[in-house]
């Protein structure tokens, strides 16, 4: 096991709308269900930021909401990331999309915000990709 990656300074910038992929948290059933389909992010992550040897800062963010866009009402999960390009993010889109069929889909532009309750899930530094331990320990995620 490799040592935890302590305190990473999360990208974030507040005044840039930036893509979303929302996902159908309600309609999930089977393996993914119950939230189970984001453990699908992490190791495409990691594998994508290793092949690519991306060696920048990235953070990619998920908040739930009431959302009716895929037909009816229920809770939906947006992904955000910022400091990724927009070919990683069509990656996890077609990754997410594989596995969850039409429950996936590009959505709106989000401004991510702590205050609004948006989660750092994955953190991207050091060539490697990071997960939370607990609020101060990220652990590497292999890829």
């Amino acid at each position: 096991m490799s040592d935890p990656l302590k305190n990473p300074t999360v990208v974030i910038k507040r005044a840039t709308p930036t893509p979303s992929i929302e996902v159908d948290n309600d309609e999930i059933s089977g393996r993914y269900a119950s939230g189970a389909w984001e453990d699908l992010i992490a190791p495409l992550t990691a594998k994508w930021v290793k092949n690519k040897k991306f060696a920048k800062s990235a953070t990619i963010w998920t908040w739930s909401s009431p959302s009716v866009s895929f037909g009816h009402p229920g809770y939906s999960v947006f992904i955000a990331q910022f400091g990724l390009p927009m070919s990683y993010f069509e990656a996890l889109e077609r990754h997410l999309a594989g596995h969850l069929g039409n429950l996936v889909r590009f959505s709106d532009y989000v401004q991510p915000s702590l205050r609004d309750g948006w989660r750092a899930r994955i953190h991207v530094q050091d060539s490697e990709a990071w997960v939370p331990e607990d609020a101060i320990e990220w652990a590497k995620v292999d890829a």
